[in-house]
């Protein structure tokens, strides 16, 4: 009877084994599942993560400062003559529309937000003391730091003055 009941036992074992792991294999396809945001009706789940900004009362020289909930996204408004400037160094500007820089203020490495250097026209990182351009990049060789430049936030303008940034992704989360 010992052996009846070992055997009975194991396979009393056996099936709550293969119970759970059902379980939980069910449990893990109902998160894939959920995370994909699959729906039927016919709303657009990206519009909450763009932000739209007014850019018409942006003063030449000025920026203007987003915030995303996370991070805040910079806008600074380049003069003719900072285009003319960054166009004989770089041949991107790394913008959409030339007149405008969108960017987020951080140094990627150490996560430093930049400060802006009005007099000089230029983005100082206070942790490893480069400056940045006013397309975000590095200008010399910096010092030990690995970034080269600013990071740049998918974006479009809808017109002259109005501007959509996609926040979906963001560095330094």
């Amino acid at each position: 009877m010992s052996g009846n009941t070992s055997l009975s036992r194991r396979r009393s074992l056996a099936l709550i084994v293969k119970l759970m792991l059902s379980i939980a294999m069910a449990a893990f396809v109902w998160v894939i599942f959920s995370s994909l945001n699959l729906s039927t009706d016919n709303e657009d789940k990206t519009a909450s993560h763009n932000i739209y900004v007014d850019l018409e009362n942006l003063g030449v020289g000025k920026i203007h400062k987003v915030s995303s909930g996370y991070r805040e996204i910079w806008i600074y408004h380049r003069s003719e003559h900072d285009i003319k400037q960054l166009r004989n160094i770089h041949l991107s500007l790394r913008s959409n529309h030339p007149t405008y820089f969108v960017f987020y203020p951080y140094e990627k490495q150490r996560n430093c937000q930049v400060n802006w250097d009005e007099h000089n026209k230029q983005f100082f990182d206070p942790c490893f003391g480069n400056y940045f351009d006013l397309s975000g990049r590095m200008i010399g060789e910096g010092r030990k730091n690995e970034v080269k430049e600013l990071s740049v936030p998918e974006h479009q303008f809808i017109s002259e003055t109005q501007l959509e940034v996609d926040t979906r992704w963001m560095p330094f989360r």
